[in-house]
């Protein structure tokens, strides 16, 4: 038998029951050490053996609040009716308490999560609008993709209302993945993903920055996972909400869903701006300027509140103006020219301002 953590091995190489395989060590000892080094302890399902942590830790339960989400939103948590972990309880309690109104089931089937004891007397059943996915932990899969924009769309459904809340059973890797793609959404750094995703890992192992594992654990889990599915090799150098967004766009989501999922969680501007190519004959130059308007040099969609421009470096006889409008004064030679242009929406209520740096290229024949 073969398998690869958290994925299809079938899936991921191509192979099927009866092909030959071959598999060579790619280095001595590596996946030893870091095995060793994350190896962590068997958590209790008592909230007896975890008398110094709160309700809401030993249920895995908190709000996030990394940068750019909106206050008291979306809420992340083990479990509010798998008994397995014992922790069902307390989270079905705690998101009755912050009024969660719209619940995604990762780990569960429309089936499964009928037969759990309790299920029918639960807020979960009783008082929310809840969907139940199946994903399955083969991080960037088909299935895996497929249920993440099922999850997405069913968040954005105008029935369902916030406050929201996202569990598979522990609250911990599917839960922490997809909660990481909507804070990478919000605007959140690296850091902030890493610090929330271990939070986790106290509430159910104590397992602290100092010690040795920590690291080890946040790249082993979630690093890995976000690398492979964002289809980047470096994490802490990448534009996070780029992608992200790119992720759900491979998901299956339109543009249009994106930004309305960033609207929903966060403050952050969805503006999206770049700049076009613009064409103008050198010989109408001779005799007299030539004049673009914004909609014509830029594209601008999606901005909250009053969009401006202003340029930031090209050649002197382009000039932009501030409503977008561009000018090319007489007598420039034949050649593309770069103009980079400051975009900038000011945004509007408890949205944030936004700026983006774009390129216009003005191509004098």
């Amino acid at each position: 038998m073969l398998a690869v953590n958290s994925g299809n091995f079938s899936e991921e190489y191509g192979v099927r029951e009866g092909d030959r395989v071959t598999i060579a060590m790619k280095e001595a000892g590596a996946y030893l050490d870091i095995l060793s080094a994350v190896q962590l302890d068997e958590y209790s399902n008592l909230i007896s053996d975890y008398s110094d942590l709160s309700n809401e830790q030993f249920a895995n339960f908190r709000l996030v609040s990394t940068t750019g989400m909106r206050e008291n939103v979306l809420y992340r948590t083990a479990s509010p009716v798998n008994p397995k972990h014992q922790r069902n309880l307390y989270a079905d309690a705690l998101i009755a308490k912050a009024g969660v109104r719209t619940v995604l089931n990762l780990s569960d089937t429309p089936k499964t999560v009928t037969t759990y004891e309790g299920y029918a007397d639960s807020y979960y059943a009783n008082h929310t609008n809840h969907v139940e996915v199946g994903m399955k932990p083969n991080y960037g899969n088909k299935s895996f993709n497929q249920a993440m924009a099922k999850g997405m769309r069913f968040l954005l459904d105008p029935k369902n209302s916030g406050p929201y809340e996202v569990n598979c059973v522990e609250g911990k890797d599917r839960t922490g993945f997809v909660i990481a793609v909507l804070e990478c959404l919000g605007g959140a750094s690296y850091e902030e993903l890493i610090e929330d995703y271990m939070i986790t890992y106290y509430n159910y192992y104590y397992l602290t920055k100092d010690d040795p594992g920590y690291p080890l654990v946040a790249d082993f889990n979630l690093v890995s996972q976000m690398s492979y599915c964002f289809k980047v090799s470096e994490l802490t150098t990448c534009d996070l909400k780029a992608a992200a967004e790119a992720y759900l766009e491979k998901c299956g989501l339109t543009e249009t869903e994106i930004v309305q999922l960033a609207k929903v969680f966060s403050q952050t501007n969805p503006m999206m701006a770049k700049g076009k190519t613009v064409k103008v004959r050198s010989k109408s130059l001779k005799k007299h300027p030539a004049t673009f308007t914004q909609a014509k040099a830029f594209t601008v969609k999606y901005a909250a509140g009053d969009v401006t421009f202003s340029k930031q470096s090209g050649n002197n006889k382009i000039r932009i103006a501030k409503n977008g409008k561009v000018t090319v004064k007489k007598g420039l030679k034949k050649k593309t020219y770069k103009v980079m242009a400051l975009v900038t929406a000011a945004g509007e209520g408890d949205v944030s301002p936004a700026s983006k740096t774009v390129t216009l290229k003005v191509q004098v024949k």
